[in-house]
């Protein structure tokens, strides 16, 4: 790829993988290790490293609600 760019691919499960489907992750991360055309990574998101990655959002980036009263005979002009 141009301008040594990366994709960064997620599986996200929120179960637990099977035996196989473990294998075949590692398998399928080693073939994209190994290609030098095309630099990307494939990681696992399970429902641990989901709470981990996500759950802090809503408390570092918090949603603010606020009512903005004009008063009477006040305008917004655009």
């Amino acid at each position: 790829m141009e301008d040594d760019y990366e994709i960064g691919f997620e599986l996200v499960t929120t179960g637990t993988l099977t035996p196989n489907a473990a294998a075949d992750l590692k398998t399928i991360q080693e073939q994209l290790a190994r290609d030098h055309e095309l630099s990307a990574t494939l990681g696992l998101v399970d429902e641990e490293k989901l709470k981990t990655k996500y759950d802090p959002l809503d408390k570092q980036d918090p949603i603010i609600k606020y009512d903005l009263n004009l008063g009477e005979n006040k305008n917004w002009d655009k």
